[in-house]
């Protein structure tokens, strides 16, 4: 995946973001961590998908949304409506042994 240097710009000037990182404005991103949009948009550029998407972190990642510092993988899920729910694994082992549970 390749990291959009000015995705974290865009979101904090599209988005009420909390001091904790959480995106506040109503919306489709309502309740999620800032870096919802980006993974949102990574998705979209991949492919016309329904379902969970799984992000294994980059440095980049990091470095854009130093939020994710400890966090191994990202799963996005997209339900029927549009909502996004990000869930954030700190480990391979977490990732796989919780997977199941966003599927």
């Amino acid at each position: 995946m390749t990291a959009q240097p000015n995705a974290r710009e865009a979101i904090l000037s599209e988005y009420e973001i909390s001091n904790s990182g959480i995106i506040t404005s109503r919306g489709k991103f309502e309740g999620e961590m800032l870096y919802a949009p980006y993974f949102h948009a990574l998705m979209a550029d991949a492919a016309d998908h329904y379902g969970d998407a799984l992000f294994c972190l980059t440095p980049e990642d990091v470095a854009l949304f130093p939020e994710l510092a400890g966090i191994d993988a990202v799963v996005l899920r997209e339900d029927a409506n549009g909502y996004i729910c990000l869930a954030e694994y700190e480990s391979r082992e977490l990732l796989e042994t919780n997977v199941g549970r966003h599927a």
